[in-house]
């Protein structure tokens, strides 16, 4: 049984101070390893989010979105700085400027340790609020229209993607012998849950000129796509 008195006060201390600057290394170490855990987490999220749903939010909601990039960094650059050793000039046969020397250190370290340690929490705060804001983005739907003639089975394919349950009016013009403008298609297909439109549209030959238009009504705002095809 060890006693308790001057001499292990004595021995407590010598070990607490040989070990002041490994136990400030490796607490740094770890807020190292949980800040590349946060920018896995975010690189993640918000790579899957932007590339599944293209967002439209105002200016503000975007900065913020984008705001954990430069603090990540910045948390990084500090946790590696805290582990890094601090330059000191001393004469190494007088104790008290070694003393001096050491203290002055590990007042740095503890410093930059410091720094590091609430660049972390505040990181840890704004990825959970960046990631939070993503839920309430506005995720705009990405249409498309596409029109393909098939000379070998004469048939003009018009497909597209469209918001699921809208009412889609496609329309096809040509321009006849006069140069004006004829329509001669007028379909409407309401998209179902797949969001997909396809239409195959007998057709002998495919005329100089053709015009297909999508016309539909997305929150009572009318909205359309047009593509031209020549031969």
């Amino acid at each position: 049984m060890e006693i308790v008195n001057d001499e292990y006060w004595l021995k407590y201390g010598k070990t607490s101070i040989e070990q002041s600057l490994s136990s400030r290394n490796a607490a740094a170490a770890k807020l190292e390893k949980m800040t590349l855990w946060f920018w896995g987490l975010y690189t993640a999220s918000f790579t899957i989010g932007v590339s599944i749903n293209i967002i439209e939010a105002p200016v503000i909601v975007l900065v913020m979105l984008a705001s954990p990039i430069v603090l990540l960094i910045l948390t990084y650059w500090f946790c590696i700085l805290a582990q890094l050793p601090v330059n000191a000039e001393f004469d190494p046969t007088i104790p008290y400027e070694i003393k001096e020397a050491f203290n002055a250190g590990l007042k740095v370290k503890n410093r930059r340790f410091s720094i590091a340690r609430y660049l972390t929490l505040f990181s840890a705060l704004l990825l959970s609020s960046a990631l939070f804001s993503m839920a309430f983005v506005k995720k705009k739907t990405t249409n498309s229209l596409d029109v393909t003639f098939h000379r070998e089975n004469s048939v003009l394919v018009v497909s597209g993607l469209f918001p699921t349950g809208t009412e889609v009016v496609t329309e096809i013009d040509s321009l006849n012998s006069k140069d004006e403008i004829v329509r001669f298609y007028t379909k409407i297909f309401k998209i179902q849950e797949t969001g997909i439109l396809n239409l195959n549209i007998p057709m002998k030959q495919l005329p100089k000129e053709i015009t297909v238009s999508a016309k539909w009504k997305e929150k009572k705002i009318k909205k359309g796509i047009s593509r031209s095809l020549t031969k």
